[in-house]
């Protein structure tokens, strides 16, 4: 059995239904609607459980093992390891996630339209157990060499029915259906050039409805810089001592002649999390051997969604310093607070102390306004992101 979203049966030509207009109804009448239709999403959420919760479970893997994925040129990258391949699908385990996992590589579908066939490889996640405001329960991935379509269904309990996102001909496109008085109703219908764009042009849709699901079936947010971007790019932002110290005892035996020594330092290294980026991100290689250079970026590599010549460059970038705005790190945010301020020559009216909805609520607001305002001048250095390989370092001071 395998199921493919709407997009995907566009792409492949076959039949779908069209959605029609909705209909003014009733109070009393819509009311009726919304339970009814909410007991059939119920229903079928329930008949997909017992579907995958049937396949015996064939093993357990690091998503790693079955997909790549990567960010570049601003579109999102999945390659497909080739570790499990089955027309059959089969459930299977991953490390650190209460989800089900269901994989599968269809036969090579000739249809028409599609040159020379199309084999599609599918990974689904499903998590039946979590409330629905939390995210969607199913994400089907869809990829082959031509083209990468996600499609995700959400819970009763949202507004949101289902949404699509599709990368065809170096074009980001995404598109998703609610609910409304029982009634189906398109949500919105966007494209950019990048995925990175799409996210810039509209960020709240795109936060409501593809961060859950990128988040979900990668374990990343892609659509963030990540913590080495930051780092990087906001060099005056100092590392703490003692996290500088432990890296240190760290460095040398990460080019220990005893593979196993190596590997429990780099182990050690993973474990600092955040701050260890930032203090690694500070180090400079120039004096390092290529083993402790390639753990060393290995480990930062973890932590990179962007990639820039140089820290002005990413700081120049105004799409970057607003998604700075938002970063887990106050620090981070007071330093894009004062980028942004820089670029447009304006007071940016964003608390930097907020967390949560409350933070994205005013950084969405600022955003809308500065939409109203003349662009910044064009800055001197490149700012285009383009892919996670080549990231600068800067030495500690």
């Amino acid at each position: 059995m395998w199921k493919v979203s709407l997009t995907t049966a566009v792409l492949l030509g076959m039949a779908v239904p069209a959605f029609a207009q909705p209909v003014p109804v009733p109070i009393a009448q819509a009311k009726v609607a919304i339970q009814n239709m909410n007991d059939q999403r119920k229903v079928a959420k329930e008949n997909q459980k017992k579907w995958v919760s049937a396949l015996k479970v064939s093993g357990k893997y690091k998503l790693s093992d079955i997909v790549r994925f990567n960010l570049k040129d601003g579109l999102l990258q999945a390659e497909w390891t080739g570790a499990l391949m089955t027309v059959q699908p089969i459930r299977i385990e991953i490390e650190g996630s209460k989800a089900m996992w269901v994989v599968q590589q269809p036969r090579v579908l000739q249809q028409p339209n599609v040159p020379n066939g199309m084999t599609i490889v599918n990974l689904a996640f499903y998590d039946f157990e979590r409330p629905d405001e939390e995210g969607p329960y199913m994400i089907n991935l869809n990829i082959n060499n031509k083209m990468l379509n996600l499609g995700a269904n959400f819970g009763p309990g949202t507004d949101v029915y289902a949404v699509s996102y599709v990368q065809v001909n170096n074009t980001a496109q995404m598109n998703w259906t609610i609910m409304q008085n029982g009634q189906f109703r398109a949500g919105g219908n966007m494209s950019a050039p990048t995925l990175l764009q799409l996210r810039a042009d509209h960020p709240e849709d795109v936060r409501k409805t593809l961060e859950p699901v990128f988040r979900d079936l990668t374990g990343v947010n892609w659509l963030r810089p990540g913590v080495a971007d930051v780092y990087r790019a906001f060099d005056g932002i100092q590392p703490d001592m003692k996290v500088v110290e432990k890296v240190n005892e760290i460095l040398p035996r990460l080019d220990s002649l005893s593979f196993p020594e190596r590997e429990t330092a780099s182990a050690e290294l993973a474990a600092l999390a955040a701050p260890g980026v930032l203090a690694a991100v500070r180090i400079d290689q120039d004096p390092l051997s290529p083993e402790q250079r390639n753990r060393i970026t290995a480990f930062l590599t973890e932590y990179t969604r962007r990639s820039y010549e140089t820290p002005t460059a990413a700081r120049q970038d105004l799409n970057f310093v607003l998604e700075s705005l938002e970063d887990a790190d106050v620090v981070v945010r007071t330093a894009a607070k004062e980028a942004i301020e820089a670029l447009t020559h304006h007071k940016v009216g964003v608390d930097v102390a907020l967390t949560g909805d409350k933070l994205t609520a005013a950084v969405n607001a600022y955003r809308a306004d500065l939409a109203k305002q003349p662009p910044p001048a064009p800055a001197t250095q490149p700012n285009a992101p383009s892919t996670v390989q080549g990231a600068f370092n800067q030495p500690v001071n």
